[in-house]
């Protein structure tokens, strides 16, 4: 893993097809291999259970509830830069407030069960309740499919933090996840 910028955004690039240049930012080369590091193995399809485009999405679904532009720009850039639908895309984000994961994927109840767990680990203090639990059991979410979408969110988490922490300005143009033009920085 290499330590200096723009080695580690190429090293992302190439791993996961996204730079997360927020990671730039980062005085401290142990925080921004660490971060890099987490970063590629979560994104990894070789040993992901529930897959990179949920991942994605449940990333948009966070990125929704917290209000961040910049992760919101972030995960729709990893999104198209994936190939994750758009419209897909565009469907988690809405259901991130109205509460209707159900619907989204085609109806795939595994899909739906880890984006209602994501909807509901988001919010501080978490949601989660007998609603949630019977979801993640009606979509059969295994152990591992829970313990994989909590710990992607506790990446998003800590990027999150690092762009308040940062302070990273808003792009022109953003407006949180819905239609933008960002690039991969």
């Amino acid at each position: 893993m290499p330590s200096r910028w723009p080695a580690v955004g190429d090293f992302l690039r190439d791993r996961t097809a996204y730079a997360f240049p927020l990671l730039a930012g980062l005085r401290s080369h142990r925080v921004r291999r660490s971060v890099a590091s987490m970063l590629g193995e979560n994104l990894d399809p070789a040993t992901s259970v529930v897959g990179i485009d949920i991942k994605v999405l449940a990333g948009a679904v966070f990125a929704e509830i917290v209000e961040d532009t910049q992760l919101a720009d972030d995960m729709r850039q990893l999104a198209r830069n994936l190939g994750v639908d758009s419209h897909r895309l565009h469907q988690a984000v809405a259901a991130a407030h109205d509460g209707g994961p159900q619907q989204v994927l085609g109806g795939d109840p595994m899909a739906s069960a880890a984006l209602a767990l994501a909807r509901a680990a988001s919010h501080s203090p978490a949601r989660i309740d007998a609603s949630t639990i019977q979801a993640c059991r009606d979509g059969e979410l295994s152990a591992a499919a829970i313990v994989e979408i909590i710990t992607w969110l506790s990446i998003m988490q800590l990027l999150h933090r690092l762009t308040c922490f940062l302070m990273v300005p808003k792009r022109p143009g953003s407006r949180g996840l819905l239609p933008s033009n960002a690039s991969d920085g």
